[in-house]
């Protein structure tokens, strides 16, 4: 089969939700164009998003795009919902604060796993942790 082809973009905005909030709407404007110019090729995007999926700047994100974090819509997950970790533990100190996501467009996508790559060599380094998601992409209408 030949290889389907994605769109791949990532973000790190401010931490401070006053200064990102500018930085999520040009991303989203970016994220509608790019829905018009390709509306059948699937969406990832990846990064420090510095916001939880229940905040505004992921509703700003996201809104009318058919995307959303692709821990929320997994199959199957780790269980793993965090902020982060202290520099050098393997421990999670609360849940439901993710602000690493892989954002998927749902409409193209379905998320089969979602699994966060935590171990020692990791968070030697870091305080955040890869996400890993396993997706099969739906036929184009």
């Amino acid at each position: 089969n030949p290889a389907q082809k994605i769109i791949h973009m990532n973000m790190h905005p401010h931490s401070n939700s006053n200064i990102n909030m500018p930085g999520f709407e040009d991303v989203h404007e970016e994220l509608r164009h790019l829905r018009r110019q390709y509306p059948t090729t699937p969406i990832f995007l990846t990064g420090d998003y510095n916001a939880s999926y229940t905040e505004r700047q992921m509703q700003v994100l996201f809104e009318g795009l058919s995307m959303v974090s692709g821990m929320l819509v997994a199959e199957k997950s780790d269980g793993t919902d965090c902020y982060c970790h202290p520099l050098g533990s393997v421990e999670y100190p609360n849940s439901h604060t993710a602000i690493d996501h892989v954002g998927v467009t749902t409409d193209l996508c379905e998320v089969k796993l979602h699994r966060v790559l935590l171990d020692e060599v990791i968070a030697k380094g870091s305080d955040h942790a890869p996400m890993f998601i396993d997706v099969a992409l739906k036929a184009a209408n």
